[in-house]
Order: C-alpha cells, then structure tokens, then sequence
C-alpha cells in the first residue's frame, strides 16, 4: 500500500481540480486518493488513541500530527507535505515557491465531535516558527458516508460576513483547497448532528511562501582548491 501512495503522489500531475469559485481561487477535487489507500487510511483512523484535545474561542476538536504507529496515515501526511503537492499547488493556484512546514502547526489530523462547531474567522497569516507567509490551504476529508442533514459543511464568507458565498460538504476523500485572502472568512458555524459513532475527520495542510531577501548578496557554492 506504501507503494501505491508513493507512486499516486509521484504521478499527481494527471489530477485536474475543478474550481468551485474563480474569484476566490477556491478548488475541489473529489474521489482524490485511490480507493484503496482511503479505505486503509479508514482504517488506520479507527486505531489513534493518542489525540490532543484542541479546545478554543473558535472550535473544540481533537488533533494530531504524531501518526508513527499509523503508517499509511503518516505518510500520506508527509507527501501532502512534499515538493509533490507544492508542485502541483503552485500550478494550480498560479502560486510559485510554495513551502510546506515540517512542524504541521496548527495541522494534521483533525477529528471534530457531535455538538461542536467551527466559528467564522480568517486565517492566521504569518507563521512566526518558520518566518513565512500563508498562502494555500488544503484540507482532505476522511469521514464515510457524511450526510448534509448532520450539518458539517465549511462556508465561505465574504469580507463584512454579509453572505455566504460557497458552501462544501465533507464528502469522503474529498480534497478542497484555496487561496490564502486575510479577508475570506470562513467556518462551520452550525453545530454538528452527526452520529457519535461517526466523527468528521479530516487532514489540514498550510502552505507558505516566503517574501524575504538574503543577508548578504547572493553567492554559489565556493570551495577551496
């Protein structure tokens, strides 16, 4: 299974997402890992005990990054992480230099409980860990047979939050991603109704990129002959 992730990453350049808003640069691709790996991925999230509980002013859920004993699970997290996906983000959202950030702040896999909810709110927009700016999130949904009536969808708002401007379900194996905008608010703002024995999973991923200059001016290796 190892290998057939690694080789679906290695070929992403087939994958074509469709836009769900051009103004907001905001992309969808369902059905987006093979059925196989998402299948074993399911299975691997039934087994996580060790989650941490993530309890603020916008959200209550349960997070980790820590999947060493989830090997599917973690290296799909890695290659969501890797040049393979900033390659193919910076394609397809006109980006260039996409990073990604080794220490998943604020990302990795996310469980989100009956009854909570995820306030509007704008994303933060500088990573002060690794000295970068924001500039495209994504986010993989995992959860089976997720129904619109257990609410769950992320919205999308505009800059006064006067309008919802698109709506996304959580459909399994759905990826979504969009464009960093300080001013696209966003959110689950209604409560869950979903089964207790069905969470909303899914697997957050940021990318940055950096505006900085060198210290000093620019220089090729040099070695001493």
């Amino acid at each position: 299974m190892q290998d057939h992730i690694i080789n679906f990453f290695n070929n992403m350049s087939e994958i074509v997402p469709y836009t769900i808003n051009h103004k907001k640069q905001i992309y969808c691709v369902d059905n987006f890992l093979p059925s196989n790996v998402y299948e074993d991925c399911i299975k691997e999230i039934k087994k996580i005990s060790n989650w941490d509980l993530c309890d603020d002013e916008i959200t209550t859920r349960s997070e980790t990054n820590k999947l060493y004993q989830s090997s599917l699970l973690q290296t799909l997290l890695l290659l969501l992480n890797s040049n393979y996906m900033c390659e193919w983000l910076n394609k397809h959202t006109n980006s260039q230099g996409l990073l990604s950030d080794p220490y998943f702040h604020g990302a990795g896999l996310c469980r989100t409980e009956q009854g909570a909810k995820l306030s509007l709110h704008c994303d933060f927009n500088w990573a002060k860990h690794i000295k970068l700016n924001r500039s495209v999130n994504a986010i993989l949904y995992l959860t089976k047979d997720w129904q619109k009536q257990w609410n769950g969808d992320l919205q999308f708002w505009n800059h006064d939050k006067s309008e919802c401007i698109e709506k996304l379900y959580p459909l399994p194996n759905r990826l979504i991603f969009w464009k960093y905008d300080k001013d696209l608010w966003h959110g689950m703002p209604k409560s869950l109704a979903n089964p207790t024995d069905n969470p909303r999973d899914q697997i957050c991923v940021w990318y940055y990129t950096s505006n900085d200059k060198p210290k000093n001016n620019p220089q090729t290796s040099r070695s001493k002959t």
